[in-house]
């Protein structure tokens, strides 16, 4: 029998990819392709994203809107 399920990574972070906590995940980033999709959930929106190459895969979200997207500005 094939497993159709899909691997979803749920990261829910203090700012990431928000000003410069958290700086360990981003250091991790070649471990998320490992999922078919990251959803990131960051609670505070404080400061400017972080100008790096984020995987196809990933999404954003803060909780403030509730909808992920994968543009982060």
């Amino acid at each position: 029998m094939k497993n159709d399920m899909k691997k979803i990574l749920i990261l829910i972070t203090t700012s990431f990819p928000y000003g410069k906590l958290e700086p360990f995940i981003e250091s991790e980033l070649d471990y998320y392709t490992n999922f078919d999709k990251v959803l990131c959930m960051s609670i505070h929106k404080t400061g400017v994203p972080r100008e790096i190459n984020y995987p196809e895969n990933f999404l954003f979200c803060n909780v403030d809107d509730y909808k992920f997207k994968r543009d982060i500005k």
